[in-house]
């Protein structure tokens, strides 16, 4: 029973202590930005964490250092329309922009303070993804065996995931019937990138 013990005991720590490329790494910060700055975070060698300004708001990037592909772009739901990467301030107000996003007739329908996301890890992973993608989405004379074989594949290309939550946010352009925008935003992030 003792041997047995130690047995387990030694593998448990050869698990713990070699190294094991296929655990996870969790990696969190925070910061803040004002209307028409870019937030940079580098969180591994090769891999920046980005905020980008547009108009109303920020876009959510994770890329390359040495690339421009969005890494989240071609990994994050939905593919059409609003999804968790785009944050503007109109999504937090309601389609007449005379109060809060709340639930009713006036409401619009976009992701609120937590906003989760996926990415792919690298340059083959992207462009990988990409090609998947562009069959899934764009499938009009693809069988639909070789659609089931791209989601299938698409689904088991690794990636990482990530939430970032807005802890603060102030507004500009408040008019009615206009679209508010971000002039301030406090938030923090959390990535979860897997093993390579």
């Amino acid at each position: 029973m003792i041997d047995k013990l130690k047995n387990i005991f030694g593998i448990f720590l050869a698990v713990i202590l070699l190294p094991n490329n296929s655990v996870s790494q969790q990696i969190k910060f925070s910061g803040e930005i004002k209307k028409g700055e870019r937030f940079n975070h580098k969180i591994s060698k090769d891999l920046i964490f980005e905020l980008l300004p547009i108009e109303y708001g920020w876009i959510i990037s994770i890329r390359n250092k040495n690339q421009i592909e969005n890494y989240c772009g071609i990994a994050t739901p939905p593919f059409h329309g609003i999804n968790s990467l785009y944050i503007e301030g109109w999504h937090f107000r309601n389609t007449d922009n005379s109060g809060p996003n709340e639930a009713g007739e006036k409401n619009i329908n976009a992701p609120q303070e937590i906003r989760e996301f996926n990415f792919v890890l690298d340059q083959e992973g992207y462009e990988k993804t990409a090609a998947l993608l562009n069959t899934i989405l764009h499938s009009g004379n693809i069988s639909s065996k070789k659609i089931t074989e791209a989601e299938i594949e698409f689904g088991s290309i690794k990636k990482g995931n990530g939430k970032l939550e807005i802890l603060e946010m102030k507004f500009e352009n408040m008019k009615l019937n206009e679209k508010a925008a971000f002039a301030y935003m406090k938030f923090s992030v959390e990535l979860n990138i897997p093993g390579l």
